[in-house]
C-alpha cells in the first residue's frame, strides 16, 4: 500500500542510535568486527590488503563504498555489493556508480545517508549505528527494515575519501502497509 499523501517527517521515517564502536572491535563474534578491525590495524588507510579483505563472500555483498571528494562534495556511489538494497530495481547496483547518494529512488532516504557519509569523511572517525527505517520505494510500497551498520573513512591513493558501510540485518519486520492494515483492523 503507498504511503499516505503527506509523507511522514524524515526524523519519524529513519532513525540512527549510536553504539559502541569500542565495543564492537572487542566482539569477536559479531559480524561486522572484523572490518572494523582491519580499519582500525591500518590505521584508516585504504590499500590492496583492503580489497582483498573485502573480496571474501561475508563481507562482499554487505559492503558499498562511498568517495567523497572534499568537505563540500556531496558523496558518491563507488561500489554497492548485490546484498545491499534487496527491495531497489534490477541492476541499479551498477547504474547507481558515479551518481551522489541523494540520487537514491527514495530522495529522502538519500539525503538522509548523504549526511551521515559527509560527517564521517569530514571528521575521519568511524560510525556504529542501529538503523530503522521506512524506504519508499518505486512501486508505491514501502520497505520496512532495521540494521546495524559500519561507517568507516578511509584514505588512499586519490583525493577522496572513501567511506565503507557494511551492514548486519537485525531482524525482520513486517511491511509498513502490513503494520498500517493492522493497526486500521484493531
Amino acid at each position: 500500500m503507498p504511503r499516505p499523501a503527506k509523507a511522514a517527517a524524515v526524523a519519524e521515517r529513519f532513525r540512527a542510535q549510536p553504539l559502541d564502536f569500542a565495543a564492537l572491535l572487542d566482539n569477536r563474534a559479531h559480524p561486522l568486527a572484523e572490518l572494523g578491525r582491519k580499519w582500525r590495524d591500518s590505521a584508516g588507510e585504504f590499500d590492496a590488503t583492503v580489497s582483498s579483505f573485502a573480496s571474501q563472500d561475508t563481507v562482499l555483498p554487505r559492503l558499498m563504498i562511498v568517495g567523497v571528494p572534499h568537505r563540500e562534495a556531496a558523496p558518491v556511489f563507488r561500489y554497492i555489493g548485490e546484498g545491499l538494497f534487496p527491495w531497489l530495481p534490477c541492476g541499479y547496483h551498477r547504474q547507481a556508480l558515479g551518481e551522489p547518494l541523494s540520487n537514491f529512488p527514495d530522495r529522502g532516504y538519500g539525503a538522509w545517508l548523504a549526511g551521515f557519509y559527509a560527517a564521517v569523511a569530514r571528521d575521519g572517525a568511524p560510525r556504529f549505528d542501529r538503523v530503522r527505517a521506512e524506504i519508499d520505494r518505486a512501486d508505491g510500497e514501502v520497505y520496512a527494515t532495521q540494521y546495524e551498520r559500519l561507517l568507516l573513512p578511509w584514505r588512499g591513493g586519490s583525493r577522496e575519501t572513501l567511506v565503507s558501510l557494511v551492514v548486519r540485518k537485525v531482524e525482520a519486520m513486517a511491511p509498513i502497509s502490513a503494520v498500517q492494515a493492522a493497526g486500521a483492523a484493531g
